[in-house]
This record gives structure tokens, sequence and C-alpha cells, in this order.
């Protein structure tokens, strides 16, 4: 016998339907006006770029005329919160980061600090809103020395995680006194499998537990997997994030030492 639900929970119901993968998501906006209507914004949410979609994409959050003519008041590039980018071209990266007003956390597969820097150019005023109002960047690629000059830059940047892989002492001493000057919250070192053994990964937890004692914003964490894109895959789905499994990790580190 068919049962008439009252619409606010349909609509809830769709909602954490829409939510719980972009498959599903995208099945919903086929299904009728309204339920593209609720799904659209969640299916922008997060983005997901590679070379092949970089460019279309960045024609998409530009252009003047409807992307869905049947939701004339939806701006896709308004809906973006989450962007994944790999690798990159600076140019439509530029364009991306300077339409999707609401973009705060992004993950880079391969590039660094400093590449991020050349897309973001500080020189340039407008884009100096877009440094202010980044919160969360992990990156696929390992620590330099030019974290003092791109921290700089991005002044409102409070989740900052990068791989362990290549992190001398001296680099690690480097990068704690640039965080102690920053606005950086939670900064983890990400200890892929592949790239450190155990040794390396003890050394990295000595170094985590000595810095603590000076720089609680200090942190490390071992991933779920060493695809960074499957893990933030998960993480957007619902799953604990890395700033929440570092912190975590850093305490059973510290509580065992």
């Amino acid at each position: 016998m068919p049962v008439d639900l009252p619409v606010e929970l349909v609509r809830e119901i769709l909602l954490y339907v829409a939510q719980t993968s972009t498959s599903s998501c995208r099945t919903l906006c086929e299904v009728s006006t309204w339920a593209r209507k609720l799904a659209l914004p969640i299916l922008y949410t997060t983005v997901s770029l590679n070379h092949l979609t970089l460019e279309p994409f960045a024609r998409v959050v530009t252009s003047s005329s409807l992307v869905y003519p049947s939701s004339p008041t939806f701006c896709p590039a308004d809906a973006v919160r989450h962007i994944w980018v790999s690798p990159t071209m600076f140019v439509p990266l530029r364009i991306i980061i300077r339409h999707c007003k609401n973009a705060t956390h992004f993950a880079f597969n391969r590039i660094g600090l400093s590449a991020l820097s050349a897309a973001i150019d500080p020189s340039v005023a407008i884009f100096r809103e877009t440094q202010a109002r980044l919160r969360s960047v992990r990156f696929g690629l390992p620590i330099d020395l030019e974290y003092s000059l791109v921290i700089s830059h991005i002044r409102g940047l409070t989740h900052l995680a990068t791989p362990s892989e290549g992190a001398t002492e001296r680099k690690l001493n480097n990068i704690c006194e640039i965080i102690t000057r920053s606005s950086i919250e939670v900064f983890v070192l990400v200890m892929t499998r592949e790239q450190i053994d155990e040794g390396q990964r003890q050394q990295i937890d000595d170094w985590v537990y000595r810095a603590q004692m000076r720089d609680a914003r200090i942190h490390a964490v071992m991933p779920l997997f060493d695809d960074i894109r499957r893990e933030w895959d998960v993480e957007i789905q619902g799953g604990v994030t890395i700033w929440e499994r570092a912190v975590e990790y850093t305490r059973l580190l510290m509580s065992r030492a």
C-alpha cells in the first residue's frame, strides 16, 4: 500500500542519498526538476579535476550562459567548496580559484606549495581575497624550503598536510619555525608506506614528539591509503578527516612516549 510521506521528509531522504556518493547525486539530477534543484549544489560541492577536465570546468565557471536551463538560478561556481586537482595547469587553475569564491579546501596530487604560490600570485590584487579564504590544503609532493614565502602569502590557511618524504631534520626544524609565525592551526606530516620505511617512520615520530613539546600544532599520521585521491574521496563522503586522524595519531604517540 503506497504511503504518502511528508514533503520535508522526502527532501531530507533525497539530500542524504545525494551526499552518499557522486553517482547517486547524478542519478537524482536526472529524476525530476525539483530533485535536480536539491542535488545540484551537492554535486558541485566537491569537484575532481585532471588534465582532461580542468580547462572545460574553467569554461563552466566563467560561462555567462545557463549551464542547467531547467535550474536557471543555479551557479556552479558558487556551489564549489572542495577542489581536487591532479595534475595542474596554472592558467585554468587560476581561473577556477578566482571564480569559485566559496572554495576553501584544496587537495593537489602532483604539486607542492611553491607551485600553488605560482597559481595564486600575491602580486595580483584580484587574488588577495582568494589567499585570505583558503583554509585547508593537502599536497602530494613533499616538503621544500619555500614554505616561508608561500605561507606568508596564504594568510587564511589553517590546515596544511604534506608528505614526509625527504623530510630531513633540518627541513623539519625550518618548517616548525615557519609554522610558529603563521596562521596554521594544524600541520600534518603524512607518512606514506611507499615512501618511508619503519626506521624513517620512527625518526618522524621522534621529531613530532619533540616538536609537540614546543608547538601543539605539529602532527603526523599514517594515511588510510597510499592513493591520496582514494583517501580524499572517503573523507568527502563523510569519513574521518585526515586532520582528525592526525590529531588522534599524535595524541597516542605522545601518550606512549
